[in-house]
């Protein structure tokens, strides 16, 4: 990780855009095909992050349980959209250090699409990547994920 000084804010907008340009020339066919009820995984540094980016209607019905109300969520269904065009899924991602998941977006060149039952055999082992290895069911797929982000 580095630290980037700008000398003023539209030349940090500038370089956000060049960014996120760059990460969506890097998006495979799988990558972009993963939208809203995907799961995902994530290599990051000695750790995996594993989450998930619930469905439209999934969303809308927290948001109005925690109290939004229409025009809450119509604004949050336009910059949701907003930035899903762009590439970031916005969901819950889970990990040895965040265990209870933590909601926030996850650019898709970053992703590896990973299925329900492989979702929930992480969750089964603590998100603890180094501890799925240990059992042929979860090794294989495992490290066939984290293979084809290698290459």
């Amino acid at each position: 990780m580095s630290v980037q000084g700008f000398d003023n804010i539209d030349d940090m907008f500038a370089w956000m855009r060049s960014q996120e340009e760059a990460a969506n020339t890097r998006v495979t066919p799988d990558q972009a095909e993963i939208g809203y009820g995907a799961y995902w995984m994530r290599p990051y540094e000695d750790i995996v992050i594993f989450g998930y980016v619930p469905t439209q209607t999934e969303r809308e019905a927290s948001e109005r349980a925690l109290g939004a109300d229409d025009e809450e969520i119509e604004y949050q269904r336009e910059t949701l959209a907003d930035s899903h065009a762009r590439g970031y899924r916005y969901g819950k991602a889970y990990s040895v250090i965040e265990p209870e998941g933590e909601w926030g977006s996850t650019h898709i060149s970053t992703m590896i699409q990973i299925t329900q039952e492989q979702f929930t055999q992480a969750k089964a082992a603590k998100w603890d990547a180094w501890q799925m290895m240990l059992f042929p069911e979860t090794r294989a797929w495992l490290h066939e994920r984290l293979s084809e982000k290698s290459t």
